[in-house]
């Protein structure tokens, strides 16, 4: 279904767009460079006049993972994610997984920093990691350090508060993807993005 009305918006669209590419015209450029990350130094551009780098690399579920308030993860487990003014709140949710706390905690992160750089979360975020025994908590740290070693605006880790929730503070850049999507659907925001 939202292929389908993927491809409806596209065609009514067809007068403005040049598949591939984005339209010429000033206010879509304007908007553009208010909106989109510059291009990193070195970074290869891509057409994509067919669409199928776009379908291999999976952009529309990472668009829609990144439109929704909770992630699911391999072992059963959720990552939901809330994004009020003042600072984001990331909770490990064991839902259906099997893991222990320290386990799921672990499998938590790789997603967690992805989701922070493709949601372009920044300010403070608190995250409630599983309750951790104190090797525990120093090896999520560590591992957390490693995670968002690659982002383009590294974070800053406080760590632990002594209410056992672990903080840090992610540098402002750009709007957030739902602010800058603003009230468009899912499928209108995949179609903005594409």
């Amino acid at each position: 279904a939202d292929v389908d009305a993927l491809d409806q918006v596209m065609l009514k669209a067809k007068d403005k767009t040049t598949p591939g590419a984005l339209a010429q015209s000033p206010d879509l450029q304007r908007l553009c460079s208010l909106t989109l990350p510059h291009r990193l130094p070195n970074q290869e551009i891509i057409k994509d006049d067919d669409g199928i780098a776009w379908a291999e690399a999976s952009i529309d579920q990472q668009i829609e993972a990144a439109l929704s308030p909770s992630l699911p993860l391999s072992s059963g487990g959720l990552l939901l994610i809330n994004t009020p003014p003042g600072a984001a709140v990331i909770d490990g949710d064991s839902a259906d997984s099997r893991l222990s706390p320290s386990e799921l905690a672990f499998e938590m992160i790789t997603p967690l920093a992805i989701q922070l750089r493709l949601r372009r979360i920044s300010g403070p975020v608190v995250i409630d990691f599983p309750r951790l025994h104190r090797p525990d908590a120093d090896s999520v740290h560590r591992y957390m350090a490693e995670a968002v070693a690659a982002d383009p605006f590294p974070p800053h880790l406080y760590g632990w508060t002594k209410g056992g929730l672990y903080t840090l503070d992610r540098p402002y850049r750009w709007r957030r993807l739902d602010q800058l999507l603003g009230n468009k659907t899912k499928t209108e925001a995949i179609t903005a993005l594409r």
